[in-house]
């Protein structure tokens, strides 16, 4: 695997549990601009975070960092530098949830539960009544067969699939980047309230386009941008 075109280097730790996530206030320089991070932050337990800045300031990237997409050394996790933790470990725990997601050729059971590690199928027969998957379950059941790149399924279905597979996931730092764009914003909200009740003691940062998230966030980061200098 590589980070930006360069082989990842796995660290030694085993993640099992984020207590918390510190990130320092700092600079970060990519693709000719800079992204700073104007304060130092601590994050806990219980904790959702609203990122926020304009438009291409970087706000995804910052997410990128989290589970080491590409390295950075300004953010820690129960006091270790990110690169001491073996990726596996790491992406394990930290869970990130962009606009587009994978969508494979096999049946809709087989997509929802893609990377999920659970033992028996009662927390997916749960999420079937709720607001993520029942609008689904309309026109499709579980066995319904996906096609190619999810050419069968709308924008809003293919994030209301991404969604539960969080939702079926034990992370404990899970990043959302406009993970409800492609969804109205009466069902955004019950799905953003059925995510931060089911992650109410984990930490949860968020990108939305949706500025009334932020009413449910406890924290906010504000990044801003800067020429670099030369």
């Amino acid at each position: 695997q590589e980070i930006a075109g360069k082989s990842e280097v796995d660290g030694s730790l085993e993640l099992l549990d984020i207590d918390s996530v510190t990130i320092k206030k700092s600079s970060y320089a990519i693709h000719g601009k800079v992204i700073t991070i104007p304060d130092d932050y601590q994050l806990v337990k219980g904790d959702r975070v609203y990122l926020s800045g304009p438009s291409g300031v970087g706000k995804s990237t910052i997410l990128k960092l989290f589970p080491r997409f590409r390295d950075c050394d300004f953010i820690q996790i129960n006091g270790h530098n990110l690169e001491d933790y073996s990726l596996k470990s790491l992406r394990k725990k930290v869970s990130y949830l962009a606009p587009d997601t994978a969508i494979i050729p096999l049946t809709l059971k087989s997509n929802l539960t893609l990377a999920v590690e659970f033992k028996d199928d009662n927390s997916l027969f749960n999420l079937m009544d709720s607001a993520v998957l029942k609008p689904i379950l309309v026109n499709k059941n579980l066995d319904t067969l996906i096609n190619e790149g999810g050419s069968n399924l709308s924008g809003g279905e293919k994030q209301r699939i991404a969604l539960a597979r969080e939702l079926l996931k034990n992370t404990d730092v899970l990043l959302l980047d406009e993970a409800t764009n492609s969804l109205d914003d009466s069902y955004s909200e019950l799905i953003m309230k059925q995510i931060f009740e089911k992650f109410s003691n984990k930490i949860i940062i968020l990108v939305s386009h949706n500025e009334d998230f932020r009413n449910y966030c406890q924290k906010e980061i504000k990044l801003n941008i800067a020429t670099p200098e030369l």
